[in-house]
Order: C-alpha cells, then sequence, then structure tokens
C-alpha cells in the first residue's frame, strides 16, 4: 500500500533526535545483529559497471 512514512513540515531536516543502530533495527523486526549484517552484506554488492 505505497510508503508507510508521512511526515510533517519540516520533520525531514530534524537532526535532533537521530536514531540509533538499535533504534533502526527495532523499527526493521530485526536484531542489531542482523542489522549489522546486512550493512556487510551492502559493502559485497557492485553497485556499477566499471
Amino acid at each position: 500500500m505505497g510508503n508507510q512514512h508521512t511526515y510533517e513540515i519540516g520533520e525531514q531536516n530534524n537532526f535532533g533526535q537521530q536514531k540509533t543502530q538499535a533504534d533502526i533495527a527495532q523499527d526493521l523486526n530485526i536484531t542489531t545483529q542482523q542489522l549489522r549484517n546486512y550493512k556487510k552484506l551492502l559493502t559485497l554488492i557492485p553497485t556499477g559497471y566499471g
């Protein structure tokens, strides 16, 4: 059903409350270890064609 995130005006640039890795993992319903593993995996995926 599309993007579930909605933003109020000005909320996109709110750097006062930065999320931790634990916050992001909780939002994604995964463990912090899984989040770290995904981040490592992303570094192995080529992004361009040389």
